[in-house]
């Protein structure tokens, strides 16, 4: 270290003939140890010479033009800046000006080889940011920036723009945009789009959110305690809509582990996750609220799938009508069980054919009339038995079976009769013992070939 040397005041140096060329005369290498933020200044000690002074931090830029209505005055809402902030224990380099104050240009490159070294020494963990063991390939005109917090903008062959996980890559060579995020949240107005990790604030007067944690997933057990995933988009009313308050919800729609947003409860690990009515964490929903209902309590209409693959639609309000028009499409349903009812009617028709079958049996019942109607004919047909009829009918139905005996019987005993005549008994009539057969065959085939029972 050289001897202490004095520091003109501001102004005399221009007059002090004796001053030391060493200090004075020459740009200097100087090292922060203090920084005053609000003034924007740094304390500085000479590495060569035990001097210290205070100086203004160097800057890429500042710029501020005149107020365009008072010359006088400032526009500072038009001001433009390019800033650095320096850290206690830089190297700096700068020399005094003729008024004797002290400027600084910039930094010193003393250390800059040590930061490849430091780099390639971390390669395993992705390095410090600063080279080639940082997937960085810089060349001449390419600009690199870093901040003392981590965040970094690379400009070279491409652009990337980091912040610990974050990061977005303009790739020019393969024409990409890329964002890499544990949360990416997309705001327009008060509208709001999330998707990766769920966060949201555990109570009303916490000021930052919190992860949710998944706690049952009977879908993947596997999954418990770790955080949950979303895609959400929400949309809300805006503050432009003259008809409903801001922020009222217009849509919502959610896949992955779906939050209950909807009515959320407030608990140590934030909102709870939704299930469905059997129990399974939800999948899928897509919500249209009532747009007359500020609390957003009755729905419009709502549609879900958990996990196991349950489907639901349901609305709190009566709709006018609910339709399916595929009219080239060719529909098929498969499922174990189907129900359908209606408060008021059912009307089903086919232009061609309908068929309604049975494997083990086919019920059609009414309350008050039932009617099968045809401008051709009405074909009930089955390989075993047709039952008709109900207990409690006024008029039975005919066993055709049984009364063809029971006609047979009567014909056959009229046809053994004997009656008086004139001149004494007499057989049976001659005619009747041939016409009779030939009666009985023709009740048969009146009779249908299928067998009917109660």
């Amino acid at each position: 270290m050289g001897s202490r040397a004095h520091i003109p005041s501001s102004g005399s140096l221009g007059m002090r003939k004796d001053y030391d060329d060493s200090v004075y005369g020459k740009v200097n290498s100087v090292q922060v140890t203090d920084v005053n933020l609000e003034k924007g200044t740094v304390q500085v000690t000479f590495l060569h010479v035990s001097i210290n002074t205070t100086a203004t931090i160097p800057l890429l830029a500042l710029s501020c033009p005149p107020d365009a209505t008072n010359r006088r005055e400032r526009d500072y809402t038009s001001a433009g800046w390019g800033r650095y902030i320096p850290q206690v224990g830089d190297v700096m380099i700068g020399a005094y000006g003729t008024d004797g104050t002290f400027h600084l240009f910039g930094y010193s490159t003393s250390y800059y080889t040590s930061y490849t070294v430091v780099d390639s020494a971390k390669e395993s963990k992705g390095g410090i940011g600063w080279g080639s063991a940082s997937g960085k390939t810089l060349k001449p005109g390419d600009w690199d920036f870093k901040s003392g917090r981590g965040c970094i903008l690379y400009m070279g062959d491409k652009v990337n723009l980091s912040s610990s996980n974050c990061a977005i890559t303009l790739d020019q060579t393969s024409q990409e945009t890329l964002m890499t995020s544990p949360l990416t949240v997309s705001s327009a107005s008060s509208s709001e789009t999330r998707y990766g990790a769920v966060k949201r604030r555990a109570l009303p007067t916490d000021t930052s959110e919190s992860y949710i944690t998944i706690a049952a997933d009977i879908s993947n057990p596997t999954r418990v305690g770790t955080v949950a995933q979303e895609y959400t988009v929400d949309m809300k009313w805006g503050s432009g809509s003259t008809t409903q308050p801001p922020g009222g919800r217009v849509a919502y729609f959610a896949v992955g582990d779906v939050v209950d947003d909807l009515s959320p409860t407030a608990g140590v690990t934030g909102y709870d996750l939704m299930m469905s009515g059997d129990n399974g964490p939800v999948r899928y929903i897509f919500y249209l609220p009532n747009a007359a209902d500020p609390t957003d309590n009755l729905k419009t209409y709502i549609e879900t799938v958990d996990s196991s693959g349950n489907y639901y639609v349901e609305a709190d309000l009566p709709g006018i009508s609910f339709k399916w028009s595929t009219p080239l499409a060719a529909w098929e349903v498969s499922n174990l069980s189907t129900d359908i009812s209606s408060t008021s009617s059912v009307d089903m028709s086919a232009n061609t054919t309908m068929n309604l079958s049975g494997k083990l049996g086919f019920t059609a019942s009414s309350d008050t009339t039932s009617t099968l109607d045809s401008q051709i004919k009405t074909v009930v047909s089955s390989s075993a038995l047709v039952n008709l009829g109900k207990d409690g009918a006024t008029e039975q139905l005919l066993k055709g079976t049984s009364w063809q005996v029971w006609v047979t019987a009567i014909l056959t005993l009229l046809a053994a009769h004997t009656h008086p005549t004139a001149v004494g008994m007499s057989g049976p009539d001659p005619n009747l013992s041939v016409q009779l057969p030939l009666k009985i065959t023709e009740i048969t085939n009146l009779l249908s070939k299928k067998v009917f029972t109660e």
